[in-house]
């Protein structure tokens, strides 16, 4: 039977409930109830972690392993573990046999001549190292030809069996230092177990019978609390014993009976499970980087003559993540046209979804008038009827359960609308000689092209009379200008700013007409200057008048040659 299964007994006409086999069994002969669970639960129970134990049906055998230097720890070691169990055993009406004990120091022949007589103390008695033992029928010599590993394996034999020559066991088969060798006989108590106590309910290591009689059951204090966590952080369940004593705790998934532990030590295969205690008082289940799997409820047993238990239940919750398979990808539509965006998301709790625009413009839900306005929509569902350019942009959908991070996606919405064209300025002046610049707001989708028309026939923009400049801006938006550079009567008239897509072609309209000119500067300045000499003595002002005469008369020669006017 292999580790963590469940056996059964049966007594006809009665047939006992399934127990948890938390170490193995035994192999060889068969056995009656009570040496069956002593062989196959409470024996290796209670042994030292540092010392290994293969059971059969008459032969028990105790193992420790090391290298010669470490012959005083592994001696220590392997007392200990006698010692524990010789306690045991005596306080549950049963008897370590040391007279039928051996101990055997396993090697090579260049391993063992370097190490002293070696002997342990066992019961009150001490054991020396014998030169052959016989594990099942076979002898096991204590010098090996092979050579040697370097490591240590423990082997027995019974009392009353002579050694032959044949091959050891492939339990035996590993070279190196063997340290020791027991052989348990064990001795019932008269009246300890008798037939009124096999009940058939669960002892302290799964018996089907009580050996912990005048020991004071454990007992619960409070209760394991329940645990919720994020996927990825560590779960830990407590449960608090008083007076344990030599009673043992495990941890099992509620769900499945799995085992996940026996007292101190660790049963899962699973890596991220581990057990801890607090003085054998607080005694905690670890999962390190939980998943979604770990979630549900264990189980703390106790594992007196009616078991007790406690449950505490994990909750692990998991952040959103986008099922990209049923959400919406970015979409292109025409003008009129109806859209559905559609968001999935997974987790944990399971996530909420909403809704807004990435411009935080509201969202248009009807193509009434008023339209409906809202900014957030929730639900997996976004739906835009007869979308316009109104509707044109990008969306997010966002998903979150309260679990970080909340997490958004974000979908374009592509509406091929018709030129929208708007002119600042419909009426435009500009005196002779000027540069005036016209200008056009366009928006559209896809793209427009642009040009401009006067009196219906297109400009030539050569850079010299007429300039053209083309900037897009933010979204679909496009600004266009035309300057026309000295400004003259034949520049008089209407033009034209066109712009056109695949849907439609539109058009705006600029009326310019000629200004007078603005006072010059310098007649200006002279204005003010006569005004000012006014007001000076008579002299003064007779030269002022004279020589603003012949300005005048030179500047009104200049005109009439130059043919301006002005």
């Amino acid at each position: 039977m292999s580790l963590g299964r469940r056996r059964f007994y049966v007594i006809r006409p009665i047939t006992f409930k399934p127990l948890l086999s938390p170490i193995g069994t035994y192999q060889g002969s068969s056995l009656g109830p009570l040496l069956h669970n002593v062989y196959a639960n409470d024996l290796p129970l209670y042994t030292d972690n540092s010392t290994g134990i293969i059971a059969y049906a008459d032969d028990v055998q105790l193992y420790v392993s090391g290298q010669p230097r470490d012959i005083v720890q592994l001696k220590r070691s392997l007392e200990g573990s006698l010692s524990v169990l010789s306690n045991w055993y005596g306080k549950n009406g049963l008897k370590l046999n040391a007279a039928k004990t051996q101990l055997i120091v396993l090697g090579t022949p260049e391993m063992t001549r370097r190490l002293p007589p070696i002997t342990i103390n066992f019961c009150g008695s001490t054991i020396t190292s014998s030169d052959t033992v016989m594990n099942l029928g076979v002898c096991v010599p204590a010098t090996r030809s092979a050579p040697a590993r370097r490591r240590a394996v423990l082997g027995s034999r019974p009392a009353g069996r002579r050694c032959g020559p044949a091959r050891p066991p492939p339990a035996m088969a590993l070279t190196g230092l063997l340290v020791t060798v027991l052989t348990l006989q064990l001795t019932v108590r008269p009246g300890s177990v008798s037939g009124s106590s096999w009940t058939g309910s669960s002892g302290p290591a799964g018996h089907g019978f009580n050996i912990f009689e005048g020991v004071p059951e454990p007992m619960f204090v409070g209760q394991v609390q329940n645990v919720t966590v994020s996927q990825g952080r560590e779960v830990v369940l407590t449960c608090t014993v008083k007076h344990l004593g030599p009673y043992r705790v495990g941890w099992l998934k509620a769900d499945t009976q799995t085992i996940l532990s026996l007292h101190t030590r660790t049963v899962t295969t699973n890596q991220r499970i581990s057990v801890t205690h607090d003085q054998q008082r607080g005694w905690s289940l670890h999962v390190r980087r939980a998943q979604p799997a770990d979630g549900g409820c264990y189980m703390c047993q106790i594992n007196t003559a009616v078991m007790k238990k406690q449950v505490g239940c994990v909750t692990v919750q998991v952040p959103p993540a986008f099922d990209n398979n049923r959400t919406s990808q970015d979409v292109n539509v025409r003008s009129g046209e109806n859209v559905t965006l559609t968001c999935r998301a997974e987790g944990d709790p399971p996530p909420r979804i909403s809704w807004r625009r990435e411009d935080d413009l509201p969202i248009l839900l009807s193509d009434t008038d008023p339209p409906v306005k809202i900014p957030v929509h929730r639900g997996a569902w976004l739906g835009l009827v007869k979308v316009s350019r109104h509707h044109d942009g990008a969306y997010y959908c966002i998903a979150n359960n309260e679990v970080p991070p909340a997490i958004s996606k974000r979908i374009m919405v592509n509406v091929a609308f018709a030129p929208v064209v708007r002119v600042p300025h419909q009426l435009m002046s500009a005196p002779r000689g000027s540069d005036v610049t016209l200008e056009c707001q366009i928006e559209s989708h896809p793209v427009p092209s642009t040009l401009w028309l006067k009196a219906g026939q297109p400009l030539r923009m050569d850079g010299k009379k007429y300039v053209m400049r083309e900037v897009h801006s933010h979204g679909r938006k496009t600004h266009v200008a035309l300057q026309i550079r000295d400004f003259h009567p034949s520049d008089v008239g209407q033009y034209t700013c066109v712009a056109s897509n695949a849907i439609s072609r539109e058009e705006g309209y600029i009326r310019v007409h000629e200004t007078a000119a603005p006072p010059q500067l310098r007649e200006i300045l002279l204005e003010f200057t006569l005004n000012v000499l006014l007001h000076q003595p008579p002299d003064l002002l007779d030269f002022a008048l004279e020589y603003f005469n012949k300005l005048k008369e030179k500047r009104d020669h200049e005109r009439a040659v130059n043919g301006t006017g002005r």
